[in-house]
């Protein structure tokens, strides 16, 4: 039936998903930069997790030097003694009191021997997979050849191995293209921190693409706040960008003004209409190419009924 006086409103759904799937087809176009991105990430929060392993302070045991270093320094941090008067408190040379003064911190100058590096990779083994024992470490060498005595493998065990840091490996995830949609339009409070540093990057990487993200906002808002005098210069700041698929839409709402503006300014919707069509694409889909004409009409009386 012809209505002449009826309005037409576009579907605000569509209208909002028509901008988004733009948006999702030229994020493909840069899949290899979203990778590059994913990659630089990684690569940079590994080389941070290894700086800070390789930086952390492990503590050996107190030897009877050691000791007596500590001793030394805190001497001399009080400033009130002498090196003689310390060397003679403490019972040590003179010119190992004067060196101790010039060092920050105790010199553990114990060299790899040539018979560890033989086993060196055998005992990181047993180290990494539990093994605290130096005297069950250095029998199970002794069982592959080994030949030095148990003293000097205890203090290669405190000098080398304990003092050893394993890195884990480089570990890069890649995320879905629906992953990187999710996260793109969240605003900044909702994502994680990784999730931001992400985003960041690719704004950086991708062009238009932070320019792009705030005008589907923009677009959305018009529809929510009702605004439909912004149309127009949204449609303008749109075109600006020079995205392909963004100034196809932007055609396709020009051609269609009056039924985009009127979407922003009813509260009605052709929602339900889209919903029965869709139904309707489900039946045919079903059976109707295989069951003719008559099986449709079935179908729709059954689905009125209900």
């Amino acid at each position: 039936m012809w209505v002449p006086q009826a309005e037409q409103i576009s579907d605000r759904w569509h209208l909002l998903d028509n901008l988004s799937a733009v948006i999702r087809s030229y994020l493909e176009g840069y899949k290899s930069d979203i990778r590059t991105v994913c990659e630089n990430i990684s690569a940079n929060e590994h080389e941070k997790l290894k700086s800070t392993l390789l930086s952390q302070k492990i503590e050996l045991p107190d030897t009877k030097y050691s000791a007596l270093f500590k001793k030394v320094k805190e001497l001399q941090k009080e400033g009130k003694l002498s090196q003689r008067v310390i060397a003679k408190e403490l019972g040590m040379n003179r010119d190992a009191v004067g060196r101790y003064f010039k060092l920050d911190a105790y010199p553990r100058n114990f060299s790899e021997p040539i018979d560890e590096k033989k086993y060196s990779s055998f005992i990181r083994k047993l180290w990494k997979n539990g093994e605290r024992s130096a005297k069950e470490i250095w029998r199970k060498i002794k069982e592959k050849g080994y030949s030095r005595d148990y003293p000097h493998f205890y203090r290669y065990v405190q000098h080398h191995v304990k003092t050893h840091v394993d890195i884990p490996p480089l570990k890069i995830k890649y995320p879905t293209m629906n992953q990187v949609n999710r996260c793109l339009f969240l605003h900044s409070n909702e994502r994680t921190t990784e999730e931001s540093i992400f985003i960041e990057a690719l704004y950086d990487k991708i062009p238009h693409l932070e320019k792009l993200r705030k005008r589907y906002f923009e677009y959305r808002n018009i529809f929510l706040s009702k605004l439909p005098d912004k149309l127009p210069t949204w449609l303008v700041s749109a075109k600006e960008l020079s995205i392909e698929g963004l100034i196809r839409l932007v055609g396709g709402i020009e051609r269609d003004m009056e039924a985009v503006k009127n979407a922003a300014i009813y509260e009605l919707t052709n929602g339900q209409v889209e919903g029965q069509v869709n139904k309707l694409k489900m039946i045919k889909r079903k059976g109707y190419g295989r069951a003719k004409l008559p099986f449709l009409e079935k179908q729709m009386m059954i689905l009125n009924e209900l």
